[in-house]
């Protein structure tokens, strides 16, 4: 089969037909090429849509299959390994620093607390370097109050820079400026009422006298009004619990002292009318029921009223018990089932009969008629007529017997020796 060229009007030379010359391009733009039987090219075949419709589809000498790529990843073959994300897995990786003296520009010298990094120009890197009065002259840095877009006024203490206007003023910052605050009471206000959340810092009278320390965890004098919520010291430690309704005794390193009171100030007072009071009145110490109810002392066991030392008991209540009267630490009195026993001598005006510890009778009081022998203790014998004693005391000495009569005071008679 013969090779042959197709004829061409060439414009360049007078519109003569010639074969196309070797090298030219046959331009069939708006043209098809149809039956054609093989396309031989020695060059790059260029198309914007090529369709092969054969079962018999050769590359390079290898065939395709009908349907050659499905645009899945996974049908090609001889693919790459792909990257997975993890750094170590790169190759050619660059150095990375480990820390700032890494740096190609930061020497290795080894800094001090409170240096910083500073350019030396003679050796090209930072160094470490001291902050000193020079420093901001050294490296032209500037005061604040120098900046053109920063205004200082007046007295600059415990201010704050707030931008005012497109320039920095200083400022005192309001209360009233912050955000997410709770109500605070402030130096001056006056509050009625009840008091509801916690409590912290010190507590003072209108006359500025302290109330409650909230650093020693004192409280002073008495509190009127309802206070509801938790109080804490300065230090934030939780004084009294309002959840719980407890002191934190365990908090309170002094004890809660309230002044000299009186029946109408200054006390403490239980229930709703404070019908029981307590208080100290300069002297005394006083417990009072102030209601129609009576004062009840109750135990589980024994009661007993003593000094503060528990030296001395006064009275002692035992618990399905005697009852004990005591002077000077020493019982003198105490009931029994069948009534009392005292101890010494009793000086007083009985009435009704006396019986001794065997139940003789002694004394008859219907007959008046006295048995058995009286013993007349020893005492101090009375030097005047009206010196104080019970009627129908007898004292005696070596020397006479002293009666104490109702009109006359204290008479005697004369002891003679026994012959």
């Amino acid at each position: 089969m013969a090779v042959r060229y197709p004829l061409v009007v060439d414009t360049t030379d007078n519109n003569k037909i010639k074969e196309l010359p070797s090298g030219d391009s046959l331009n069939l733009s708006g043209n098809n090429i149809v039956n054609v039987v093989n396309v031989t090219a020695s060059g790059t075949l260029t198309v914007q849509n090529l369709a092969v419709e054969t079962s018999n589809f050769t590359v390079n000498g290898n065939n395709l299959n009908t349907i050659a790529f499905t645009g899945s990843y996974t049908d090609l073959s001889n693919t790459p390994t792909l990257f997975d994300g993890v750094y170590a897995s790169l190759t050619g990786k660059p150095t990375i620093p480990g820390s700032i003296e890494d740096l190609a520009n930061v020497g290795s010298t080894a800094p001090t607390n409170g240096q910083v990094l500073v350019y030396d120009t003679t050796l090209g890197r930072y160094e470490p370097g001291n902050i000193n009065a020079n420093f901001s002259t050294q490296f032209g840095l500037e005061d604040i109050d120098n900046l053109n877009n920063v205004i200082f006024t007046g007295d600059k203490t415990n201010d704050v820079l707030k931008f005012v206007g497109g320039v920095w003023v200083n400022a005192k910052v309001d209360y009233s400026e912050l955000t997410s605050t709770t109500n605070v009471v402030e130096q001056g206000d006056t509050l009625s009422g009840s008091v509801i959340g916690d409590v912290k810092g010190s507590i003072f009278a209108d006359d500025s006298k302290l109330m409650m320390d909230g650093l020693t965890g004192t409280l002073y004098g008495p509190m009127i009004g309802d206070v509801t919520g938790s109080v804490f010291g300065d230090d934030s430690t939780l004084l009294v619990d309002g959840v719980s309704g407890t002191i934190n005794s365990s908090a309170l390193t002094m004890p809660i002292q309230i002044p000299d009171g009186s029946i109408s100030s200054n006390y403490i007072g239980f229930g709703a009318d404070d019908d029981l009071k307590i208080f100290h009145n300069g002297n005394h110490s006083i417990v009072r029921e102030t209601g129609t109810g009576s004062l009840y002392l109750q135990s589980n066991n024994n009661v007993i009223l003593g000094s503060d030392s528990d030296t001395e008991t006064y009275v002692k209540g035992i618990y399905n018990g005697a009852v004990e009267l005591y002077h000077d630490n020493v019982k003198k009195l105490e009931t029994t089932t069948n009534g009392i026993e005292v101890e010494g001598s009793v000086t007083s005006n009985f009435i009704g009969s006396v019986f001794a510890d065997d139940s003789s009778q002694m004394l008859d009081a219907e007959s008046q008629t006295l048995y058995g022998t009286i013993v007349a203790t020893a005492g101090t014998a009375p030097t005047v007529s009206g010196q104080p004693g019970a009627v129908g005391e007898i004292r005696f000495d070596d020397n006479y017997i002293y009666v104490k009569t109702s009109g006359a005071g204290w008479k005697r008679a004369s002891l003679s020796g026994l012959v």
